[in-house]
């Protein structure tokens, strides 16, 4: 296997949630793993690395489908189909590329992990409320969102197969490099990065 490991630098506070909120005071809680710190999902890295990789793909290919659309394909493999064939969908093909989810660097974690203080350190809680039609604030609509603390730095690791060109492992690379964002509400400035 060809592998290329990248770290993510937060420079924002960032959201990736579980959907679920704590009774009586979060609405809602980002999703943590097993030892209670935070991480980046390998199904939300490949999702964000689509969409980057499609872009420049496109790009590539000169503003149509081409080798940089095929390379993307064989690597993230296709997208579900909702267009029927003779009454039959296109099941979507795997692609090769391995995402492995991202988390704190061993030795942070090794850190962080024992002490109580630290992960509570590890959430910050933003206040919002909820805005009407007209972009107004709606009485008693006060929530409260958990977030991972900018400055936290992730790793992880991209992996291909032996036979990969060059080529495809450029391209993950560009789009890694290329990520900005990561989690909920990009557009508002939460999730910025640094990968």
């Amino acid at each position: 296997m060809k592998h290329i490991d990248y770290t993510i630098e937060f420079l924002a506070d960032w959201h990736l949630g579980t959907g679920r909120g704590r009774h009586g005071h979060l609405d809602r809680t980002y999703d943590r793993d097993e030892h209670g710190l935070p991480f980046v999902g390998a199904k939300t890295l490949k999702g964000v690395l689509r969409e980057r990789m499609e872009q420049i793909a496109v790009g590539l290919d000169g503003g149509s489908t081409g080798p940089w659309s095929e390379l993307t394909r064989w690597l993230l493999g296709s997208q579900p189909t909702t267009d029927a064939v003779d009454g039959v969908r296109a099941a979507p093909q795997p692609g090769v590329l391995i995402v492995d989810r991202a988390r704190l660097e061993p030795a942070v974690a090794a850190a962080v992990r024992p002490s109580a203080l630290l992960l509570r350190a590890l959430a910050v809680e933003r206040p919002g409320v909820r805005l009407d039609e007209l972009g107004s604030a709606v009485d008693d609509h006060l929530r409260f969102v958990e977030m991972a603390p900018a400055g936290l730095v992730l790793v992880g690791r991209c992996s291909l197969p032996d036979g990969a060109p060059d080529e495809a492992v450029a391209l993950v690379s560009a789009s890694l490099n290329d990520l900005r964002r990561i989690g909920h509400r990009r557009r508002r400035g939460w999730g910025r990065c640094k990968v």
